[in-house]
């Protein structure tokens, strides 16, 4: 026995059931919870981020206590013979970092590179970097002119809003206010934190000149414009929030966006929801969202794009889609 374990936690033990113990068909939370502490009604942006990027990873996390993430320290044991993947992804946000702050890019990233190991030898490593730099230049073409050399301003602040208390920051760059940008396509979760700085900025800026906010990737460069009620946006999705402290909220970024995306083509829902429960279950190209680890421990293999799954993917997204621009 180790009585130094013990707790009344009903939500932990059938989580460490579900953990150790034979599959299930059951979900881990057939039944919400009881209604979290107050002291969640205070509540950071960046938590507010984190929570729409997976509410089933949150859920665990926060009320819970499960994380379920182990470590690798495994090191490579083969040359690299391709600059690809996540070595590329990061070679080339450095160098893109580089060049929006002003430099020329070039720097030494390439004998950093190659000394790091993540560059081919030879001349293919050096015609991989002039490919990867070529492909930086097309993002950095992107960003406005004036972006060069400005060091961005934190704006912080607090909003009270149908119960909760909402404080953050955003970095702003003088007139132009929220930049953001990637070395790779713009995903769900890029939309989601861009999205939810941009109508916390717009809340706390309310009477005054909008600030606008633009996001710049591989495939896309889009803004967002004003929205029309940024208090009432915020509230509603806190109110999700609240939902998914009480049971793992059904929204998965990239399959709701698929789903959204299908509707505003003019797609029936049931051939939008086709097109997203591939995104979720995955296919030979991808695999699905439903792979991840902390929702495979919530759902257990039952789909959860039913019920309230099609009114909060259009809670989150219609006003976001009506307010993007490119």
């Amino acid at each position: 026995d180790q009585p130094e374990l013990f707790s009344f936690s009903a939500g932990n033990l059938r989580a460490a059931r579900a953990l150790v113990g034979p599959k299930s068909s059951e979900v881990l939370t057939p039944e919400p919870l009881p209604e979290p502490p107050v002291s969640f009604r205070q509540v950071t942006l960046a938590e507010l981020v984190d929570f729409f990027k997976n509410p089933a990873r949150f859920f665990c996390r926060r009320r819970l206590g499960l994380h379920l993430e182990r470590e690798s320290g495994e090191l490579p044991d083969s040359e690299n013979f391709r600059l690809t993947g996540l070595a590329r992804f990061q070679l080339g946000s450095a160098v893109l970092q580089s060049l929006a702050g002003g430099g020329s890019g070039s720097r030494d990233f390439l004998a950093e590179a190659r000394r790091s190991g993540v560059l081919p030898h030879g001349s293919v490593g050096k015609a991989a970097f002039a490919k990867l730099l070529g492909d930086v230049a097309a993002v950095a073409a992107k960003l406005p002119p004036t972006v060069a050399g400005q060091e961005p301003v934190g704006r912080e602040g607090e909003l009270a809003l149908a119960g909760f208390v909402l404080s953050g920051r955003v970095e702003l760059l003088g007139d132009l206010g929220q930049l953001r940008y990637r070395f790779g396509e713009v995903r769900a979760v890029d939309l989601i934190d861009a999205w939810l700085h941009h109508i916390f900025l717009q809340a706390l800026t309310a009477g005054k000149p909008a600030v606008g906010t633009i996001l710049v990737g591989t495939d896309r460069a889009c803004s967002f414009a004003s929205a029309d009620d940024p208090q009432g946006c915020l509230a509603g999705l806190l109110a999700l929030y609240w939902q998914g402290l009480r049971q793992p909220l059904p929204f998965f970024p990239e399959t709701t966006r698929i789903y959204q995306e299908r509707l505003s083509r003019g797609e029936p829902h049931p051939v939008a929801l086709a097109r997203a429960l591939v995104k979720w279950e995955g296919n030979e190209f991808g695999a699905g969202e439903s792979e991840e680890p902390y929702r495979q421990l919530c759902y257990r293999g039952k789909s959860p794009l039913n019920g309230s799954f099609a009114e909060i993917s259009e809670t989150f997204w219609s006003v976001l889609r009506e307010n993007c621009h490119g």
